[in-house]
């Protein structure tokens, strides 16, 4: 009886480390899986160069696929001293070293010329950037979107004062695949969902108009860009991708 009593107890241990047993050999291949699927989780797209008659720009990245700036004519760099501050150095613009937020969106930038303060909304869109130049003066950008993600109208003047806007139109079926994140500068905020159709400029004394048209490449991504500006063709600019 007493081995009889001794085998009852120790049949339910058996069968609870045999069921952790195979549960835990349930998980591995899971756990292999989702290995396997980070490891073989593609790149992001990234530009590796754009061109025209007017341009000739080579990109490099980081291994965090951040940009390292570009070659060519013009030239530029990025450098990242730590992960809340960014030095840009561009041949045609001033050194600029800008701060960053807790969400790696730049907060401030600052250079010889002006210090400049970025405001986002919920969805990290830039919605206003702040001038202040060193001799005393203020300029406002204020960006309003539309329902769909857009940005609908960029307004620009004096603190208090529009001096000129521009609206935006979208091509809907075309998810906008020239973002900030495909040159590597997640840290500018989210860009409008769509690629922009049409840009007009609206200034006290004229409006012109800015037309867009792309071609593709068996991979969706934009190979070229045409633009017309007030009816006048302007030089195509052709990109390719790493």
């Amino acid at each position: 009886m007493k081995n009889l009593l001794t085998a009852l107890t120790l049949i339910p241990a058996i069968l609870f480390l045999s069921s952790c047993k195979k549960e835990n050999s349930d998980l591995l291949p899971q756990s292999e899986e989702i290995a396997t699927q980070k490891a073989a989780k593609p790149d992001p797209t990234r530009v590796k160069t754009e061109t025209s008659v007017l341009v000739s720009k080579t990109y490099t990245y980081n291994s965090d696929f951040n940009s390292l700036g570009f070659t060519g004519i013009p030239n530029g760099t990025y450098s990242y001293p730590d992960a809340l501050h960014i030095i840009e150095n561009e041949g045609q613009v001033l050194e600029t070293h800008y701060d960053l937020n807790k969400k790696g969106l730049i907060e401030k930038g600052t250079n010889a010329n002006e210090i400049d303060y970025y405001k986002y909304n919920s969805k990290n869109q830039l919605i206003e950037r702040f001038i202040q130049g060193h001799d005393g003066d203020f300029d406002v950008l204020t960006y309003i979107y539309d329902k769909d993600g857009n940005l609908d109208t960029l307004k620009t003047g004096p603190v208090g004062i529009i001096a000129s806007y521009q609206t935006f139109t979208y091509y809907t079926d075309k998810p906008n695949v020239l973002n900030h994140e495909t040159f590597g500068e997640g840290f500018r905020g989210v860009e409008s969902k769509n690629l922009v159709k049409s840009i007009v400029l609206h200034s006290p004394n004229n409006t012109s108009v800015t037309d867009k048209t792309y071609s593709f490449d068996a991979m969706g991504r934009v190979a070229k860009v045409s633009t017309t500006h007030n009816g006048n063709s302007l030089p195509d600019v052709s990109y390719t991708y790493y």
